[in-house]
């Protein structure tokens, strides 16, 4: 009885977790998560972050906000992107988003000068699909550019 007492409160007490709002500063949430992100990073490793980084489980994933990892190079090699692994080994200097703003070199240059930039671009929105605003933080880590941000 008590058993299943407990398991009831632990399933509401996750149900209305999960049925929170998101958070109401976006900027806020985008820090954090990429703090935990290259906390997570020099911890485990390159290898292992990488794996965690693209599993919705290990808690990088947040709704819209994911972590992006970009190689510390001419070509910026992606190296991983959460929820577009296809991306994965591609070369990225010369992205374009969706006005035809190269983004990821005026992140590279940025984040070259003060270790971390903010870079607004417009891309698609992993949950809606639709092309938006794209508001991300950069940090250099070692040989790595490592990102998230949030849409509006």
């Amino acid at each position: 009885m008590v058993r299943r007492l407990l398991a009831s409160f632990a399933a509401a007490a996750l149900l209305a977790f999960a049925a929170q709002p998101a958070s109401a500063d976006p900027k806020s949430d985008t820090v954090a998560l990429l703090n935990d992100a290259i906390a997570h990073f020099q911890k485990v490793g390159a290898e292992q972050a990488f794996k965690d980084y693209a599993d919705p489980k290990a808690g990088f994933i947040r709704g819209a906000l994911y972590i992006v990892v970009i190689a510390d190079a001419p070509d910026m090699k992606m190296v991983a992107h959460a929820t577009n692994p296809k991306l994965n080994g591609m070369p990225q200097a010369d992205m374009k988003d969706a006005t035809g703003k190269q983004f990821n070199k005026e992140m590279h240059e940025k984040v070259k000068a003060g270790g971390e930039a903010w870079i607004d671009y417009r891309w698609a929105n992993p949950e809606t699909k639709k092309i938006a605003m794209k508001h991300s933080l950069y940090k250099k880590v070692g040989d790595y550019l490592i990102g998230t941000g949030y849409y509006d």
